[in-house]
C-alpha cells in the first residue's frame, strides 16, 4: 500500500513538473534564449525582432492543453523502470551540454586574452591564434565572434592569408603579415567583415530550426528524443558591438572607399532595426563615433559636419570624440585655412562640450600643415594655462602636444626655428614629459633645414649623440643627420661617413637613408661606402636583405614618400640627385669594405 501511494505521488510531481516545462516554453525560455544574446534585453523593453524570432507557434500556445495530452503518455504513464531510463538520458544531455558550456567560455576566456594582446601591442600572430580558436569551437557564441572581430579590427590594416581556411571549415591555418600579396591576401577588415556575414548567416539558421522545432512541437511530431533534447539554442546573433567593430576595423584604413563601407554597414544596421525594432541592432554612439573617425582619417570634414547632424537628428548626443574627429578632419583637410577654421571650429565646440588635451593638439596640427606654427605654440600656451588653472589633468600636454609643435617649427621657414624647438625640447623635459624618438628626430629636423650656424651645428651634434648613446637612433635619425651634413658640410665628407658607418653598424640602413648618404657626399665616397657594384637603391636593399622587398616590390609603406614629408624633400631634388650621379670609372670594380659594412647595417632588424 505505501509503495502504491509512492508510485502516486511520483506520478503527481512528474505531471506537475511537466505543466512548469510547458509554461516555460510558452513564456521563459523564448527569452531566456535572447537574454543570451543580447543582455539589454532583460531591461523590460519589448523588443519586437526578439519576440518575432523567439516565440512559441501560436498553435502551442493556444493548444497547450491538448499539447500535454500528446506529450505525457510515453514519459508520465511509463514504467519506474522508463522514468529512470528517461532521467538519465536527461542528465546525460544536461552534463554533455555544461561541457559544451564549458569548454566554449574557456575557450572564449583565450580568445578574449589574445584580443587584449593585439590591442596593446598590434600583434598580428594573436589574431591567428584567435581565428584558429573560434574554428575550433563546436559550439561558438556570440561572444567568441565579437572577440575574434576585436582581434582583427585592432591589427588593422594588417593583410591576412587565409590560405586553406574557409568560413564553414571547423579547422584551419591563417596567417597574417603588413605586406600580404597574392590572391589569397587580403585585409583583416575585409576578414572581419566575411566573419560578420558568417554570423548574420548563422543566426538566420538557428533561429529557423529553434522556429521548426516549435513548430513541430505543437503538431506533436516530435519523437522522444527531440523532446528530451529540448529545443535548439541560438548561440549567434550579430549586435551594434559586432557592426561597430567591423566598422573600426574598416575605419583604420584610412581611405575614402573604406569610409564609404562603414557607412553601408551602419545603413545595413539602422535598416535591421528599423525593420524589425531590435533594440541590440540600435545604432549608438560609438557606432557614429566610428563612422567619424573613418571620414576624418581621410580628410573629410564636410561629411563629418553631416553626420553630426544626423545623430542630432537621431537624439544622438555627440561627445568630445565626435568632435575631435572633426578638428581631425579639418587637420587632414589640407585646404588653405585649414588653421583658422580648425581653430574656430574648436571655440565652437568649447560651448558644447569639456575638451581635452587631444583637441587642442589636432588644431594644433591644422596649424603645422598650414606652416603656422607660431599660431600652434599659442594654442600650447592657452592649453597650459587651462590645466594650470583648473588641474583638469585631460588638458595636461604630452609627448605629442610637443612633438606636434616642435614637427611644425622643422616644417617651416621660422627664423630661429631650431632655438624655439629647443626651448620646447627643454620645456617638456622640465614638466617630466618622457621624450620619444618621434620629438628627438623632429628636434635634429629643426636644425638640418635651419641656415648653418655654429649655435645650430653644436646644437645637432649634441642632440645626435645623445640619441646614439641612449641607443634610441632609428633611421629616421640617420637620414635626418645626413640631411644636415649635405646642408652644414658640403664640402667636407667625413661625418656623414661617420653617420653612415654608425648606421651600418646598428642596422639602420633604410632606403631614406641611402638617398640622404647620395645628397651628403661625393659620388666616389658614396660607391666607396655602398660598393660600385650596386648602382640602384633598390638594388642594394634587395640584395642586401629579403625584409627590405617588400619596399622594393611596393608591397609595403613607400619610404621615399615619408622622407619627403619627414624630410622635407622634393620629387625634384630626388631627381636632380639620380641625375648627378656619376658613372663608376672601372666597370664590375667594388669596395669590400663598403659592401661588406652595407650588408651588415641591412642584416640587422630595422625598424620599417
Amino acid at each position: 500500500m505505501g509503495r502504491t501511494c509512492e508510485r502516486q505521488l511520483l506520478v503527481l510531481c512528474k505531471r506537475m513538473s511537466r505543466m512548469l516545462f510547458l509554461l516555460s516554453i510558452l513564456t521563459i525560455i523564448p527569452c531566456t534564449s535572447s537574454w543570451m544574446i543580447n543582455p539589454s534585453l532583460k531591461k523590460g523593453g519589448r523588443n519586437i525582432g526578439s519576440v518575432k524570432l523567439f516565440r512559441a507557434p501560436v498553435g502551442l500556445r493556444e493548444s497547450s492543453s491538448a499539447l500535454e495530452q500528446q506529450t505525457s503518455p510515453p514519459l508520465l504513464h511509463a514504467s519506474s523502470e522508463n522514468q529512470e531510463a528517461w532521467r538519465s538520458k536527461r542528465q546525460e544531455i544536461d552534463r554533455i551540454e555544461r561541457e559544451i558550456d564549458i569548454a566554449t567560455y574557456q575557450t572564449n576566456l583565450k580568445i578574449a586574452a589574445l584580443a587584449e594582446d593585439c590591442a596593446r601591442r598590434k600583434n598580428t600572430t594573436a589574431a591567428v591564434q584567435a581565428i584558429r580558436l573560434l574554428r575550433t569551437l563546436s559550439h561558438p557564441d556570440s561572444v567568441a565572434y565579437n572577440s575574434v572581430l576585436k582581434t582583427l579590427a585592432k591589427i588593422s590594416p594588417a593583410r591576412i592569408n587565409l590560405g586553406e581556411v574557409s568560413s564553414s571549415s571547423s579547422k584551419g591555418r591563417a596567417r597574417l603579415s603588413k605586406s600580404g600579396n597574392g590572391p589569397s591576401w587580403t585585409d583583416a577588415a575585409h576578414v572581419a567583415e566575411e566573419l560578420l556575414k558568417e554570423m548574420v548567416s548563422l543566426h538566420r539558421q538557428q533561429v529557423a530550426a529553434n522556429q521548426q522545432w516549435y513548430d513541430r512541437l505543437a503538431k506533436g511530431l516530435l519523437s522522444e528524443m527531440e523532446l528530451e533534447q529540448g529545443a535548439p539554442r541560438v548561440r549567434i546573433k550579430a549586435n551594434v558591438r559586432s557592426f561597430s567593430t567591423v566598422m573600426d576595423a574598416w575605419s583604420r584604413l584610412g581611405d575614402y572607399e573604406a569610409a564609404q563601407k562603414c557607412e553601408a554597414l551602419l545603413q545595413t544596421m539602422k535598416d535591421e532595426y528599423e525593420e524589425t525594432g531590435d533594440l541590440a541592432l540600435q545604432p549608438n554612439l560609438i557606432t557614429y563615433n566610428t563612422l567619424l573617425s573613418a571620414y576624418a582619417k581621410c580628410g573629410y570634414p564636410a561629411k563629418c559636419m553631416e553626420l553630426l547632424e544626423r545623430m542630432s537628428d537621431e537624439n544622438v548626443e555627440p561627445d568630445v570624440i565626435s568632435h575631435n574627429s572633426v578638428l581631425q578632419a579639418l587637420a587632414r583637410s589640407r585646404d588653405e585655412d585649414q588653421g583658422e577654421r580648425a581653430e574656430a571650429y574648436l571655440r565652437k565646440a568649447m560651448n558644447k562640450v569639456r575638451l581635452n588635451g587631444r583637441s587642442y593638439t589636432t588644431c594644433m596640427d591644422a596649424w603645422s600643415q598650414e606652416g603656422c606654427p607660431e599660431r600652434a605654440h599659442a594654442l600650447l600656451k592657452e592649453m597650459l594655462s587651462n590645466y594650470e588653472r583648473t588641474g583638469n589633468e585631460n588638458l595636461a600636454p604630452n609627448v605629442i602636444t610637443y612633438s606636434t609643435i616642435i614637427h611644425a617649427y622643422a616644417v617651416s621657414s621660422v627664423p630661429d626655428k631650431a632655438v624655439k624647438a629647443q626651448a620646447l625640447f627643454r620645456d617638456m623635459i622640465a614638466r617630466n614629459i618622457k621624450t620619444n624618438q618621434v620629438t628627438t628626430n623632429a628636434l635634429l629636423n629643426a636644425c638640418a633645414s635651419s641656415p648653418p650656424s655654429a649655435e645650430v651645428i653644436a646644437m645637432l651634434k649634441g642632440v645626435y649623440q645623445t640619441v646614439v648613446r641612449a641607443n634610441k637612433a632609428d633611421h629616421f635619425t640617420f637620414g635626418t643627420v645626413l640631411k644636415a651634413c649635405s646642408n652644414f658640410f658640403p664640402d667636407d665628407a667625413s661625418f656623414a661617413t661617420l653617420v653612415f658607418e654608425e648606421a651600418c653598424r646598428r642596422g639602420q640602413v633604410s632606403e631614406g637613408v641611402l638617398k640622404q648618404l647620395r645628397f651628403a657626399v661625393p659620388a666616389d665616397v658614396y660607391f666607396t661606402l655602398v660598393g660600385e657594384e650596386h648602382d640602384q637603391v633598390a638594388e642594394i636593399l634587395k640584395n642586401g636583405n629579403a625584409t627590405c622587398e617588400s619596399f622594393v616590390a611596393g608591397n609595403g609603406p613607400d619610404p621615399t614618400n615619408e622622407l619627403f614629408e619627414e624630410y622635407d624633400l622634393t620629387p625634384s631634388l630626388a631627381a636632380s640627385a639620380r641625375t648627378s650621379r656619376q658613372t663608376p670609372t672601372t666597370e664590375g670594380q667594388e669596395s669590400c669594405r663598403g659592401s661588406k659594412m652595407l650588408l651588415q647595417g641591412l642584416s640587422s632588424k630595422t625598424p620599417w
